[in-house]
């Protein structure tokens, strides 16, 4: 079975690759649907074939001499490729445990004046906070994106503790931001989350679903650090203020006006108030 099926993978990257080698009639390339049907199949945790086996299939119908390889399959092999930029930003702190807590919902978080902001990165995992602005790379959700991340948290969940869990710190983050179809609304208008499944409410379930499944370990979480300023930026309550002033106030230019307005208004009377007393203090 594991000679069968290796065959057939690597006669189905080496087609993908060298189109020359495709039938006119070939079922599997002809048809997008049942390409997106392998593609799936080819990720999930339970049917990974042990990655030299593949190579040894490989090297039998090449000239080359093959260069040793560490991979353990094809789920891992893409597990590096999404992980590997973002890695390469964390090497200088991956060993360092910092003490964290849960944050508040993306509703939340702006009603205490945080911003969301999309940034086009090299990886979907570097997220950033700095001068109250979250700032997040765009997240397509199609209705062929959960099935390749419940197997990649799957193939994390099976690590030792002593390996990073990229994928798996993400879904918790990007969870913890998402309580409800409002919170998808909120991500979706900033750009953040990019929806071609239509309904906000099903990428809220998609992603609390996923996140069922992750126990964060006791590795340290990649986010720990944006969600202690994250949780420090809701505890001061000038943050609080300012934002429900702005939101309830100058969100509008007739908004603004009236303000303004009321503001002279008060300090006239102010100013009135002050100088009756002084009158009749020193008349």
């Amino acid at each position: 079975m594991m000679l069968l099926d290796g065959c057939f993978t690597i006669e189905l990257f080496r087609k993908f690759e060298m189109r020359g080698l495709i039938d006119v009639d070939d079922p599997i390339y002809q048809l997008c649907l049942v390409r997106n049907i392998l593609r799936r199949d080819l990720l999930l945790f339970e049917n990974q074939l042990p990655f030299f086996i593949l190579v040894e299939l490989f090297n039998m119908t090449k000239v080359e001499s093959q260069q040793d390889d560490i991979v353990r399959h094809i789920l891992n092999l893409v597990h590096d490729g999404w992980c590997s930029s973002f890695a390469e930003t964390r090497r200088s702190v991956e060993n360092v445990i910092v003490p964290w807590t849960f944050i508040d919902s993306a509703t939340e978080l702006q009603e205490a004046g945080v911003e969301f902001k999309m940034v086009n990165r090299s990886s979907i995992f570097d997220i950033n906070f700095t001068n109250v602005v979250v700032e997040i790379p765009q997240l397509r959700v199609t209705d062929t994106i959960e099935s390749p991340l419940r197997n990649v948290v799957a193939y994390e969940q099976c690590l030792p503790d002593a390996y990073p869990k990229y994928v798996c710190d993400y879904i918790a983050f990007m969870d913890w931001l998402i309580n409800s179809s409002q919170d998808v609304e909120i991500l979706r208008r900033s750009g953040i989350i990019q929806n071609w499944i239509g309904d906000d409410e099903v990428v809220n379930t998609m992603l609390n679903k996923i996140d069922k499944n992750i126990m964060l370990s006791v590795t340290p979480f990649n986010y720990s650090e944006i969600s202690n300023k994250l949780n420090k930026h809701c505890k001061r309550r000038l943050n609080v203020w300012m934002a429900n002033l702005r939101r309830n106030y100058l969100n509008s230019p007739w908004s603004l006006l009236f303000f303004l307005a009321a503001v002279l208004l008060l300090v006239l009377t102010i100013l009135q108030t002050v100088f009756s007393i002084l009158s009749y203090v020193s008349p």
